[in-house]
């Protein structure tokens, strides 16, 4: 048989998630940010061409200002990192333990010899933080360009 040219979800994933592509995201969004003279429609067209190769249309034009005013507008530097809700840290109701620990205790309790070590560090990661509520609605679009599949694949 033959398959669909497609990439792998990982692919999408690092696009979105990677310190990389979001300080690159950050660097192309601070330029505009701090920039003057220039309108929000010519910085698209410049976004536009520089990440996908063409002009946005008028369709993408008006979506993505509707984007960036609600996003500036939104945009606070006080949110909480993502990965501050990723380990809940509740007591279970029958034994008064936390998740963390019964884990622990069911993983000493394995022993199996080919099971392999599971360590719950985690690499560290840079902190990518805008200066300014535009500088990071700008860095949220370019973002969302870099992980669109018209930036992934080649016509």
């Amino acid at each position: 048989g033959r398959r669909d040219a497609t990439t792998v979800p990982t692919q999408a994933l690092y696009l979105l998630n990677s310190a990389f592509v979001r300080s690159q995201a950050l660097a192309f969004g601070e330029k505009i940010a701090g920039a003057s003279g220039r309108f929000d429609a010519d910085w698209l067209a410049e976004v536009y061409q520089r990440v996908l190769g063409r002009p946005p249309t008028d369709q993408e034009i008006a979506r993505d200002a509707k984007f960036l005013a609600s996003y500036a507008t939104a945009w606070t530097r006080d949110n909480p990192p993502a990965e501050a809700a990723a380990a809940p840290v509740f007591a279970s109701a029958e034994t008064g333990e936390t998740p963390a620990a019964t884990d622990a205790a069911a993983q000493a309790a394995v022993v199996n010899p080919d099971d392999i070590q599971r360590e719950d560090e985690r690499a560290p990661e840079a902190v990518i933080e805008p200066k300014s509520a535009r500088a990071a609605a700008w860095m949220a679009l370019v973002q969302a360009l870099y992980a669109s599949a018209e930036f992934r694949f080649v016509r």
